[in-house]
This record gives C-alpha cells, structure tokens and sequence, in this order.
C-alpha cells in the first residue's frame, strides 16, 4: 500500500514546499480548535477551547494532562498558514487524543458530511477535523545515505510501511513557543538516539497531508544531515540507545537512482508501501543533496 498525498498550501495558494519555502522565516501563532458538530457556531479560539472542552475533560479523567497518566493527551491542531513580509506564519490551534481514535474510527461517509458542513459554515472543508500534526525527518548520514525504517508499532495504521522518524508535536499552551526543529531534533533523540550535537543541518522539505477530504494526517517535513554513518542504522546500534523501538528495522539508500527505484516500484506493483508524508519528503529530495 502506498499512501498518496497532498502538498499543503498557504491561504494565499502557495504550495508549503521546499521550493516555495526556502529562506522564508517561520513563526508559529495561535490559530482555531476543531469546530464542534453539534454546535457549529460555538467558539473555536484556544482560550476558549481550554476552558470549555479541555479542562473539563482532563477533570471528568476522558483525557490526561500528564500528571496523573504517562502522557499528555492533549494534540496541536493544524489551522492554516499565510505567507507574509517574506515569512510563513503557522496557526496552531488545540485538539486531544479521543480526536485522534475517532479520525480511526470514522468512515467516509460521517467524514464527507463533515467536510460539507465545513464548506457551509467556515468555507474551509477541514474546520470539522482535529489534524494534529507531525513532524518527519529522512536522515541523511555522514557517508551519503537517506536512511528510512519499517514501522512495527502493533494495531497501528502504519505498522509495516516505511517512515522516517516521525512524531506528533507536543502540546504547547501557548504554540508561539513551538520551534517546529527543535520537535523534529526531539523526535530523533527519542526514536532512534541521535543527540542534537549529532545533527549538522536541517532543511525543510514541505508541509504534506494525507489524500482524502479531512486531511487528517499532516507532517512537516524535513531532510536532516547528521555525523552518524549508515551502519548505525543497518546494524541495528540505534536500538542500544532508544526506550522502545518504534521501527522493526532500517534501510539505507545508497543513491539517487535507488531512491527513485524504490518510489517507483511502491507506486507501479504496490510491494512496498510508504507512508504519505515520507513519500512526499522522499519525492522532495533532489541528486544533490546526496553530496551537499
């Protein structure tokens, strides 16, 4: 299986990708919460939102903030981004975790009435969606290999596709502090061990989505150049340094051309299968950065 998927665009049109967004400076500001069904023309600023959805819920034990579970169930939501005064401005509103089991659960046809009723009240196709997004890096290593895995998380929708490092960003009251690197850089501590003094660039390859009416799924995306050669991966070393391994294993790819063979067999015979986000980062990559 191989997951298409959507380049995401400013509300000026403006493809979020690496070209168009090369040099732009990026900031993060607070943007609105997922529209309520039941009520659509109930409030949607995070003020708002924290006071009347999260905060009761976290009360009532439907969620965890952290202190009383291992883990925050509180998500980011991905609003909108505007190009302006030669910069990208992220708006970031608050979701939960319960948004996310329900995006698993909903089948086209509740998922396409939310996206009318989207149209109808907000002209945005998405407003009826928690979009909690993500952050993916393909590594590329000190001896010139993109590095991606095998998923193995188990019941995951994901289990058994290749990704890059990937994860959700973390909850932020306020998301003007969020540095979307520094949650990539947080990512690849986690996930495979690599520590921020082994990360020598990043460079941001585009804002993808998952292809279907909600766009429910969405990473920022990025090509990260670290001081760890491939064997690391390919020999299974990352394992010594993580907690729990969320990829069965690793495979490089040695070169452009194998890079371009591996996205072509997933998309002419459907033997492997890539998960959207890596795919269009992968798709991203160009013949010289296996050398920059």
């Amino acid at each position: 299986m191989i997951q298409k998927y959507n380049i995401e665009k400013s509300i000026e049109g403006i493809e979020l990708s690496r070209k168009n967004c090369n040099g732009l400076k990026v900031s993060l500001t607070q943007g609105l919460c997922r529209a309520n069904k039941e009520n659509p023309l109930e409030r949607r600023d995070i003020l708002w939102y924290d006071k009347n959805v999260l905060n009761p819920m976290i009360k009532e034990g439907k969620i965890s903030d952290g202190s009383n579970g291992p883990y925050d169930e509180r998500k980011m939501r991905y609003d909108l981004s505007s190009c302006q005064n030669q910069g990208l401005v992220i708006k970031l509103g608050h979701s939960h975790f319960l948004d996310v089991i329900e995006k698993k659960k909903r089948d086209e046809k509740e998922t396409k009435k939310l996206a009318r009723l989207g149209e109808i009240y907000f002209d945005d196709q998405c407003a009826f969606f928690g979009r909690n997004p993500g952050v993916t890096g393909i590594i590329l290593t000190l001896d010139r290999k993109l590095i991606v895995g095998e998923r193995q998380v188990e019941k995951d929708i994901y289990e058994g596709l290749l990704q890059g490092v990937a994860g959700s960003i973390d909850y932020k009251k306020d998301p003007s502090i969020i540095k979307l690197e520094e949650e990539m850089k947080r990512e690849i501590s986690e996930e495979i061990g690599i520590s921020q003094k082994e990360i020598k660039d990043m460079k941001f390859l585009g804002l993808f989505s998952v292809s279907n009416l909600g766009r429910d799924d969405l990473d920022f995306c990025y090509l990260v150049k670290s001081n760890i050669t491939s064997k690391y991966f390919t020999k299974g070393k990352w394992k010594e340094n993580v907690k729990k391994a969320e990829h069965k294993k690793f495979r490089s790819i040695d070169n452009y051309s194998a890079l371009k063979k591996l996205i072509g067999e997933c998309k002419m015979n459907n033997k492997k299968g890539i998960i959207f986000s890596t795919l269009g980062a992968l798709e991203s990559i160009v013949q010289d950065d296996f050398f920059s």
